[in-house]
This record gives structure tokens, sequence and C-alpha cells, in this order.
């Protein structure tokens, strides 16, 4: 991993843990660094797509990261939503904004 974490970094990783190291030390840059930096429409998109599909509260942000999908979840005014994501550094972030109900750390693979 780079000491720069950005996309050529994320597309590089080869398991779990360089994916762990690159996103704790991302976690603060993340939404500027590629949210903004990227034009990163999907949390958009999964939204208008949840909603196109009836999707009601409670809702599970699987791999919430600093909650890009959750301030689209909370602008469509869905939840309430719980985050989960595996580096505690994004989900840290994503508290400060005050989305989630409950924000938990797990690895989905185990």
């Amino acid at each position: 991993m780079t000491d720069n974490p950005d996309l050529k970094s994320a597309y590089a990783l080869s398991g779990p843990e360089e994916a762990l190291a690159l996103y704790r030390a991302w976690a603060r840059t993340y939404d500027k660094d590629f949210g903004t930096a990227q034009g990163y429409q999907l949390p958009r998109a999964v939204v208008e797509a949840f909603v196109a599909h009836g999707g009601v509260g409670p809702i599970l942000d699987v791999g919430a990261g600093t909650g890009l999908v959750g301030q689209h979840l909370k602008g469509a005014g869905l939840g309430p939503a719980d985050a989960l994501d595996f580096s505690q550094e994004m989900l840290d972030v994503a508290a400060q904004k005050g989305l989630y109900r409950d924000l938990a750390r797990a690895d989905i693979t185990k």
C-alpha cells in the first residue's frame, strides 16, 4: 500500500489486511479524495434503486464506510439505518455525521 491512499491503491489490493490498512489510512480524506474528486455516483444510485423497488427501513448499510450511502438515505427520508463496516476508522467518520442509529465493525467474510 502507498502512503497516499487513492483509487489506484485500492485496485492494487491483494487481500483483506491490505484493504483494512488502506481504508484505515484513507478514512479522514475518503469523502474528499474519492467521493467528491471522482464524482462518485454509486451511493446516490443505490438509494434511488432501493426507493424504486419499494425499499423501506430499517436498513443495514453493509460496507457503509464513511456514510456516503447513509447521506442519501437520510436525504430521501429513509431509515432507521444501521452501518456495518470492517474499518473502525471509516465508521468513526460516519459516526461524526450522525446518519446511523447504530454502527458496528465486522468482517463479513468471516
